[in-house]
């Protein structure tokens, strides 16, 4: 009977043990955003600027599809290997220079509850952007 009670919590415990492992594995972590974005086509009016290529760290080459259709207020549907995500802030736009806050929001895939805000500076008539910071994801 003793041995019994001692091999069950033997188990249990070993149990509960690989279920903190395996809750951390798959924890989110923090990650340094340092991506830049250029090109893309303009459509709707002027107001989606559609396909700009993005690269950089962490999340690999992208495809950001633009709308400026609510300005200042934009947003941004990323495609990356592996999932999907939003960002969305205010544009400020001062001369040939646009910088903003994106939020980044949402998420599928291994972006699933992505959380983070970057920085971004760029060029409008570049069409390109930096955007650096952090996420969790």
């Amino acid at each position: 009977m003793i041995r019994k009670a001692i091999a069950a919590s033997a188990v249990a415990g070993t149990v509960a043990a690989l279920a903190i492992l395996t809750a951390g594995a798959f924890a989110a972590s923090s990650k340094t955003v340092d991506m830049k974005a250029v090109g893309g086509k303009i459509t709707n009016g002027g107001t989606l600027l559609k396909g700009v290529k993005g690269s950089g760290k962490p999340f690999g080459a992208c495809t950001i599809d633009v709308n400026y259709g609510d300005a200042p207020t934009v947003t941004q549907k990323w495609r990356c290997k592996g999932g999907t995500f939003k960002g969305r802030y205010t544009a400020v736009v001062n001369g040939d220079t646009v910088t903003g806050k994106p939020k980044l929001s949402g998420g599928t895939g291994k972006f699933k509850g992505i959380k983070g805000t970057l920085r971004l500076k760029g060029s409008v008539s570049k069409s390109s952007v930096r955007m650096t910071g952090k996420v969790r994801y």
